[in-house]
Order: C-alpha cells, then structure tokens, then sequence
C-alpha cells in the first residue's frame, strides 16, 4: 500500500499539524518553528502515489529507539499505512 517513506520536509508541517491534532491528546500542535528545528529531523512521511498520507516521529540513540507518533490520514487508516 505504501508507495515510499521519506524525510519530512518543511513542507510537510500543515499536514503533520492536522494529523497530530486528530490523535486528541489533548496537546496543541507544535508551532512551526518547532516543528522546523526539532521535530521535522526526526519525522518520516508515508507517501501513496506521491501524496502524503501519515507520519512516524523518532528518536533514536545507539542500541534503541522510540516511536512518538505514528499517525495516518483518516482516508487510509485500516488500511495497513500506519
């Protein structure tokens, strides 16, 4: 079903905004500048043919790592992207 894993770009961050605001949480969305210098490094973006449908934030330090989010969009969820 995925078609590619990517970096994110700054580009992503109106997407990725949206999506984290669906988990409720209960959190604000991380401002932009946030996003730019400390989330979006360690973002990975699903792409379906070209368009981004979901999102994993990490962190990873030798020998583990830690999955924040993993979050998709409402028209893929049960569908195997996340």
């Amino acid at each position: 079903m995925i078609g590619a894993i990517r970096d994110a770009r700054d580009d992503d961050y109106e997407r990725v905004a949206t999506w984290f605001l669906e988990m409720k949480t209960g959190d604000p969305a991380p401002s932009q500048a946030r996003w730019e210098s400390m989330l979006r490094p360690r973002t990975r973006i699903a792409e379906i043919d070209g368009v981004a449908c979901g999102y994993l934030i990490s962190e990873v330090w030798p020998g583990e790592a830690y999955v924040r989010n993993i979050v998709s969009d409402a028209a893929v969820r049960g569908q195997g992207v996340g």
